[in-house]
């Protein structure tokens, strides 16, 4: 019975830290192509790819980030991907802000050690198996 008991509080306390954790932090959402996910696979990280912007924009929620998958892919005919991110909320907060970039919606731009920390501190990477749409 003993034993029972203190499983039990260490569930408790586990789902507590759980809750925790993941109040601090934050999930980030970007539109990327095919070559940026066999790159993101490859290196496990965000590189900047030496004939575009020196960083990475990410969007605060995954409508938004369709919206621009939607508004950079589709013109060319390709197809886009949402990659979702979870990082520590004191990274994210590292990252310049905009409330309402291209009129789309909140997004956050990350480059040279900004990125970088968020390569490290990343502990969740996944490519979407779905792409919502919402209007």
């Amino acid at each position: 019975m003993k034993n029972f008991m203190i499983n039990k509080k260490l569930l408790f306390i586990l789902r507590v830290y759980k809750l925790i954790m993941n109040l601090n932090r934050i999930s980030l959402y970007r539109a990327v192509s095919e070559e940026e996910i066999i790159s993101v696979r490859m290196n496990n990280a965000f590189i900047p790819h030496p004939e575009h912007m020196a960083g990475k924009w990410f969007a605060e929620n995954v409508y938004d980030a369709v919206k621009w998958g939607k508004l950079f892919y589709t013109w060319d005919q390709k197809t886009f991907y949402i990659i979702l991110i979870k990082l520590p909320k004191q990274i994210a907060d590292l990252m310049m802000r905009h409330p309402r970039l291209n009129g789309i919606g909140p997004s956050r731009y990350a480059e040279g050690s900004v990125l970088e920390s968020i390569n490290i501190s990343i502990n969740h990477i996944e490519v979407m198996d779905f792409i919502p749409f919402n209007g």
